[in-house]
């Protein structure tokens, strides 16, 4: 409340954008000296629970300049099981693979993802339709989302990428 009765609200709108503009311009300069190109990864997911099996998580993702499409458009169907990401969950787990590459300096607010468009077919298990089971989707299929963005983009910037963890 001090900052707001010192300062005013337009001062303090304007502070916050200039801390988002920051970190977009931080994350983009970081993103433009990776290799530009089109890079796939793939990661699976043991099963569902329900009897589906090595259930496919792809990730198409496009490198242009500072910006990265990120299109998992090509992973399976939506499953029986609890293991479906919802959209929101997918969007969060393509901005933690894109956080994991970026310096530990950038701050991890939205304007360092504004570099980054997430494109997910309705239907898939990273966008599953409205009362799909997503119980579990912050563990799985949150990791294999990431591991398949990070496997796409290790050839465009290979000292920054990491291995994958959290196998079930």
């Amino acid at each position: 409340e001090s900052l707001l009765a010192e300062h005013g609200a337009t001062k303090l709108a304007a502070a916050s954008e200039a801390i988002l503009d920051l970190s977009e311009a931080h994350a983009r300069r970081i993103i433009a000296a990776w290799a530009d190109g089109e890079y796939r990864g793939e990661a699976t997911l043991d099963d569902d629970g329900h009897g589906a099996t090595d259930i496919p998580i792809r990730a198409r993702v496009i490198k242009r300049g500072g910006d990265i499409t990120v299109d998992l458009s090509g992973s399976a169907p939506q499953v029986r099981g609890f293991v479906n990401s919802s959209w929101p969950n997918t969007v969060s787990a393509a901005r933690m693979a894109l956080a994991y590459l970026l310096d530990p300096e950038v701050a991890k607010n939205d304007g360092a993802f504004r570099p980054l468009t997430v494109i997910a077919q309705e239907g898939s298990i990273v966008r599953p339709r409205e009362g799909a089971a997503v119980t579990l989707c912050t563990s799985h299929c949150s990791n294999e989302i990431v591991e398949a963005i990070v496997k796409a983009l290790a050839p465009a910037c290979p000292d920054r990428a990491m291995g994958g963890w959290g196998r079930r």
